[in-house]
């Protein structure tokens, strides 16, 4: 419906939020949830044994729902409150809190200067993957 409103001559605006943007993509956010709902949590399906590796992270998430939403945020404020030293460099009077140092100084060296999209998805994927450890073994002791 949203490409239909938009090719009728009422664009695509995401700062205007216009409704041939807004049914678009309440479509595709539709769409990908009946997709993940079918391969995650489908009763009675047989999938592949690659499959079945590949969407159980979702599942684990999926049953900390509340706790990976409620601590993501309260996770992250008690680490900005961590301060460290910064490596080999006293002219710099900021003190570094342990996120910023995991950003800046870890997942900043291993990309080029002004690299910040690579970095920021790096440093995503990390948090990701920490919740999917963690929900892992709440799963893995009956939580």
């Amino acid at each position: 419906l949203g490409l239909v409103i938009h090719f009728a001559g009422f664009p695509m605006n995401k700062q205007l939020w216009s409704p041939s943007y807004l049914f678009f993509m309440a479509g595709t956010c539709g769409a990908a949830l009946v997709f993940f709902f079918l391969m995650a949590d489908w009763p009675n399906v047989k999938w592949t044994k690659y499959t079945s590796l590949l969407f159980r992270p979702l599942q684990f998430m999926g049953m900390n729902a509340i706790l990976v939403f409620f601590f993501h945020g309260t996770a992250e404020g008690v680490i900005e409150a961590v301060y460290v030293a910064p490596i080999n460099d006293d002219t710099i009077p900021n003190r570094h809190t342990l996120l910023t140092w995991f950003y800046n100084d870890c997942l900043g060296a291993w990309f080029a200067a002004g690299d910040v999209a690579g970095v920021q998805l790096t440093f995503t994927l990390t948090k990701i993957a920490i919740w999917f450890v963690v929900c892992y073994l709440l799963v893995r002791a009956n939580y």
